[in-house]
């Protein structure tokens, strides 16, 4: 659907399609006074919901029932307005007219009603052609800033054909590369200890198998003050996302969860990310239409902390 001003053609796909909905629905409800439109978005969710409040003028009525041509609603509710109490059999689904609404079963009292019709988002490419989301990098001396921001886009025209859009949950994902750091802080024996290790594992020639094999015992033999598996378990420990979470300052924006992305050496049964997948949320509406928000990764905390796992005679010189 496209939408045009001044000569200029906007091209809003899917919004377009459920305001084009709305347009129909509307036509379908001109017996009624509607007092208000609005969409929801639940970006969590993956629905979004339509809701008209109606005012009824009984004697300007000349149908009893209402035909909706929405075929894949996944809750509709008719409330009383403005207490939201439910009118059970007020609306029904219908394979071949979509949704029904009986004006019969709408009680005499009820002079201002809520329709409320939530269906699916129509695919995954709905939220990135409604909203434009952006990231910068600021790296600083203890801390990586990253910069996120969000907004509608078309905003001038979603506000002249809706009275009110809101998105929920709208989520932001941050990918917080770590790898560096990790090798940065890694005492060399044991990264070139892991190394070998992990193509040990990998090689199914037997002489080459043999050779890595001997190297590995040499190298674990001049790290004897400390254990591999031990090692790695605690640097895996400092990446799991409930303890990486310390490391993680959210401002503007909702912390919502992180993950561990990636893998730095393949070692069976433990896993040391090269990256941790944030993720972020906010919301948007019609008229706060555009937000920002930091995502703070405390980086040098998490060296020192790393820093201080290691035995006092493997350890890096600490940077400054």
């Amino acid at each position: 659907m496209s939408f045009e001003k001044d000569g200029i053609k906007f091209g809003i796909k899917d919004i377009g399609d459920i305001i084009e909905l709305w347009d129909k629905l509307t036509g379908r409800l001109k017996a009624f006074n509607i007092l208000s439109k609005s969409v929801i978005i639940n970006v969590s969710q993956g629905t979004y919901e339509l809701n008209a409040g109606i005012e009824i003028h009984r004697g300007m009525l000349f149908f009893r029932v209402v035909k909706i041509p929405i075929f894949n609603s996944i809750k509709t509710q008719i409330t009383t307005f403005p207490s939201f109490k439910p009118i059970d059999g007020s609306i029904i689904k219908d394979d071949v007219d979509g949704l029904i609404l009986s004006l019969d079963n709408i009680p005499e009292s009820a002079n201002n009603i809520l329709l409320s019709i939530r269906c699916p988002l129509p695919n995954t490419q709905f939220i990135e052609r409604l909203i434009h989301q952006t990231t910068q990098t600021e790296p600083k001396k203890d801390v990586t800033s990253y910069w996120m921001t969000a907004q509608f886009k078309h905003l001038e025209m979603l506000r002249k054909k809706m009275d009110s859009l809101n998105v929920d949950d709208l989520d932001f994902a941050v990918r917080v590369h770590i790898q560096q750091n990790i090798k940065d802080i890694i005492p060399p024996l044991l990264i070139k200890q892991l190394d070998v290790g992990t193509k040990l594992l990998q090689t199914r020639d037997r002489v080459q198998k043999q050779r890595l094999a001997l190297d590995h015992l040499r190298l674990t033999k001049s790290t004897n003050i400390i254990k591999e598996d031990e090692m790695i378990e605690k640097i895996q420990d400092l990446t799991k996302p409930k303890n990486f979470e310390n490391y993680l300052e959210v401002l503007g924006y909702r912390y919502y969860d992180c993950m561990q992305s990636g893998s730095l050496f393949h070692i069976p049964n433990f896993t040391i990310p090269t990256m941790m997948r944030v993720v972020t949320r906010t919301n948007l509406t019609l008229e706060d239409p555009a937000t920002k928000g930091e995502l703070r990764f405390k980086k040098k905390t998490f060296e020192n902390d790393l820093f201080d796992l290691f035995p006092k005679g493997l350890k890096k010189k600490k940077k400054s």
